[in-house]
């Protein structure tokens, strides 16, 4: 009878399903058995990519009250719902990675892959690149060790945004809008029956 999988090995299977999710919409093709799931200081995904190696460190955007009142809905059943912040979390995951250090080889390129998951991405309106200010995703480029950042939607498989841009991956054109905006505010309705085999 097989083990049931650790906490940590549940991390990484999902992280594993994410990013092939994300290649597979990206059009990057990664070698065949090439996708590995690493440990802590060392970035979640390695693989290898027309024969050179690449580093993916992973995060989700997710206000933290959305993600406690999912945890809640998929604990009771109940549905739930409310405001949620779309800039806060995504600038959040941002900080939190650029204020980090990853083991890497030399020969190696490090991205950064976030993603949209539990929290649906924002309508058109939100402008990822003035969220970014160009200016954060510029100095982690240019002054860190990353070569790429990504903004993924897994709602929709697409990815949203890069930096720097290089034209032979595919953007989004047109985001599908299912959260709603009212002064600035953002809304959004979660449904555990419609939820909950995303996460089962």
């Amino acid at each position: 009878m097989a083990k049931p999988q650790t906490k940590n090995q549940k991390k990484a299977a999902w992280e594993r399903q994410i990013f092939r999710s994300f290649a597979s919409s990206a059009g990057i093709k990664p070698d065949n058995g090439s996708i590995r799931s690493l440990p802590p200081p060392r970035p979640d995904i390695r693989c290898r990519i027309g024969g050179r190696l690449h580093y993916f460190e992973l995060g989700e955007i997710a206000d933290q009250g959305l993600a406690k009142g999912l945890a809640q809905a998929l604990k009771t059943g109940v549905s739930t719902g409310g405001a949620f912040s779309q800039d806060r979390p995504f600038n959040y995951i941002l900080q939190q990675k650029a204020s980090k250090s990853y083991r890497i080889r030399k020969a190696g390129q490090l991205e950064l892959l976030i993603y949209y998951d539990k929290q649906y991405p924002p309508p058109p309106s939100f402008n990822l690149a003035a969220s970014l200010g160009q200016g954060m995703a510029a100095q982690m480029v240019q002054k860190g060790p990353w070569t790429r950042i990504w903004v993924y939607d897994d709602w929709n498989k697409k990815v949203l945004w890069q930096y720097p841009w290089k034209k032979n991956y595919k953007i989004a054109s047109w985001w599908k809008v299912w959260s709603w905006s009212h002064s600035g505010v953002h809304f959004a309705c979660l449904g555990f029956h419609s939820l909950a085999s995303r996460w089962a």
